[in-house]
């Protein structure tokens, strides 16, 4: 599964188990570097998640 393909979704529930499931992925790939993104991206899932409310980024702050 790509990561980037995930942004893609519009529905929160399968976004968040889409997430899930590529931490689950990375972690099992044993590569320290997607280890690292894999546990951030875990630390600071429910704020990731709020982009799937409204589609909205504080990107350009």
């Amino acid at each position: 599964m790509e990561f980037r393909n995930i942004y893609k979704r519009f529905n929160l529930f399968q976004a968040k188990q889409e997430f899930e499931d590529w931490i689950k992925e990375s972690k099992e790939h044993e590569i320290k570097e997607f280890n690292t993104a894999a546990n951030s991206i875990e630390y600071h899932l429910k704020n990731i998640l709020n982009f799937f409310d409204n589609r909205n980024t504080s990107a350009n702050a």
